[in-house]
């Protein structure tokens, strides 16, 4: 690198990688001081060799790390997933992390945190925590070489005492609730129950996903609270977008609500609210009209917070309707990977997990069919001697 003084200002000139063959350099000129000169030459350099980024990498701090991870792969990501991250990595990650450069977060030091993580938080918060660490140091590997390996690849995670069980519903509760809930929060609430949908795909129902002939409901997108607005988006994962029959009890309850929802269209006339979707966003004003099959009697569409608020003056969550349509699948001797299908699961072993708990009752008529096949083996083993 070249600093000099020319005609009374000073200008900086270095080499650059050659273009056919030929010198190539990037300069500089029009600086008052030799010092200005100089500091702006040397953020220069770090600019071209950190191939366009304004980063001493080998200093650089995990709160920096993760602001370059986070901008990088945000575009990536749902606005809800981005606003939990985000969230994760201002109150949690930076505060206690963030300070320290990213060469010097040793495995000993990335466990100590882990550990703590998991025993102050919840299980499943723990372990958001958990990814979004790894993610941000891997990605410290490569593409951007700051360390030569990751520190989490040394961790190990720790153990909870115990699963947690899935929360369900008892009967009682769901039929006062379903008796003294209003539509459309009564009909969420039979929806969730009949098919275990999440309260996200179940609020964002169109009346062209059910199909009333062959009684199936399509799932193929989900409605959420994300960026101060909500916002229609494809549903968890992959395995979420899928097709599930339902039976006559829904379909008579649906085709009911339905008839309620017209009556309340030509009552509220000019005045009711059609709703519309712009690039995600439910609004009352531009883009595709859209049908929702929950809406207010205004014609407003429903929102899941305030299902969810009902739900917590009777006691449950609009959740525990999911498992507690999984758990009477299991019991009744359903197939685990049909309930795999019907929930939207992408691994089989989260339905396996969370909902083969055998019953006491399950329990006795497994001891009740080995003790007949031990009695078999004795008569069998007294005949042939």
């Amino acid at each position: 690198m070249t600093i000099r003084k020319r005609n009374n200002v000073w200008e900086y000139r270095f080499d650059v990688a050659k273009i056919g063959g030929k010198r190539k350099q990037i300069s500089k000129s029009g600086f008052k001081t030799k010092k200005e000169c100089e500091k702006e030459a040397l953020k220069a350099l770090s600019y071209y060799e950190n191939g366009g980024l304004m980063i001493n990498y080998a200093e650089i701090s995990f709160s920096d790390l993760l602001d370059i991870w986070f901008d990088t792969c945000k575009p990536t990501w749902k606005p809800k997933t981005t606003e939990l991250y985000s969230n994760i990595i201002r109150n949690k990650l930076k505060p206690a992390l963030g300070s320290f450069k990213v060469k010097s977060l040793t495995p000993l030091k990335m466990q100590e945190y882990i550990n703590q993580v998991f025993e102050t938080h919840s299980q499943n918060y723990a372990k958001l925590i958990k990814v979004i660490v790894c993610e941000a140091l891997k990605y410290a590997v490569v593409p951007l070489g700051i360390i030569s390996s990751s520190p989490c690849a040394y961790l190990r995670t720790p153990s909870s005492e115990s699963p947690k069980e899935a929360k369900v519903t008892d009967l009682e509760t769901l039929r006062k609730a379903y008796s003294e809930i209003k539509s459309p929060y009564n009909v969420a609430l039979m929806i969730g129950f009949h098919t275990g949908m999440r309260i996200g795909e179940v609020f964002a129902l169109s009346w062209d996903d059910i199909d009333f002939d062959n009684k199936i409901i399509n799932i193929n997108k989900t409605l959420s609270f994300s960026a101060k607005s909500w916002r229609i988006s494809t549903p968890k994962t992959k395995d979420s977008v899928r097709s599930i029959p339902f039976g006559a009890a829904l379909s008579e309850i649906l085709l009911s609500y339905r008839a309620e929802q017209l009556k309340n269209k030509v009552k509220y006339g000019q005045f009711y609210i059609k709703n519309r979707i712009a690039n995600g966003e439910v609004n009352f004003e531009k883009g595709e009209e859209r049908e929702f099959v929950l809406t207010e009697k205004w014609g407003m569409f429903a929102k899941p917070s305030n299902m969810e608020r009902y739900c917590r003056k009777y006691g449950f969550k609009f959740h525990s309707l999911r498992h507690t349509h999984a758990s009477s699948l299991i019991d009744s001797g359903i197939s685990p990977k049909i309930v795999k299908d019907r929930l939207g699961h992408s691994n089989i072993n989260i339905t396996l997990q969370t909902y083969t708990h055998p019953s006491d009752q399950a329990q006795r008529e497994a001891v009740e069919v080995f003790e007949k096949n031990v009695v078999n083996l004795h008569t069998n083993s007294t005949i042939q001697k």
